[in-house]
């Protein structure tokens, strides 16, 4: 849909878009739209799920929100993976200074998967809140992003082989 949109997942669910099995970070890959799934707004995956898996959808940011995906406080097992997530705001100083690809509640999330994604011109393409923990940020491709992960007091968080081009790179806290 168009406009200001927020979907909120409020049960377990797969939602796998037409490019599924299409790795988004390879040169080229994916550049056709009409090939796309494409959600305008932002997601919101409420913490009583007990397991979402989101693979092969494009997400482009809507100013209207601050995130493109949001994790509420206490959401456990969430996958994404093989989506672009495009924060489509041309200059990159006009991006909004909170602007996020993916974000936790500063009250904890657990398990998250963030894998083989292409996330474009965010501020913070992942922003992992205090509390968050058992998370894996692999073969993901950041561009022109501020920074590609800022992480605050996560525990058993794993960044393997990310792309990272024309962004600041990873920003790590010890627990405040």
């Amino acid at each position: 849909g168009a406009g200001t949109t927020v979907w909120t997942l409020d049960q377990s669910l797969r939602v796998v878009g037409p490019q599924v099995g299409v790795d988004p970070t390879a040169a080229a890959a994916r550049m056709v739209p009409a090939d796309e799934a494409v959600l305008n707004g932002s997601l919101s995956v409420d913490p009583a799920v007990p397991r979402t898996i989101l693979g092969g959808l494009s997400m482009v940011y809507d100013a209207a929100f601050t995130t493109s995906v949001d994790l509420g406080a206490g959401a456990k097992s969430v996958t994404l993976y093989q989506t672009i997530l495009d924060c489509a705001v041309e200059p990159f100083s006009d991006v909004p200074s909170t602007s996020s690809g993916v974000v936790t509640s500063s009250s904890g999330v657990s398990d998250l998967t963030v894998y083989q994604n292409r996330l474009t011109g965010y501020r913070y393409a992942v922003t992992l809140n205090a509390a968050a923990s058992d998370v894996l940020i692999d073969d993901n491709s950041f561009v022109t992003c501020l920074e590609a992960v800022a992480a605050e007091g996560t525990t058993g968080l794993k960044i393997t082989d990310n792309a990272i081009q024309a962004t600041a790179g990873v920003s790590l806290a010890p627990t405040p």
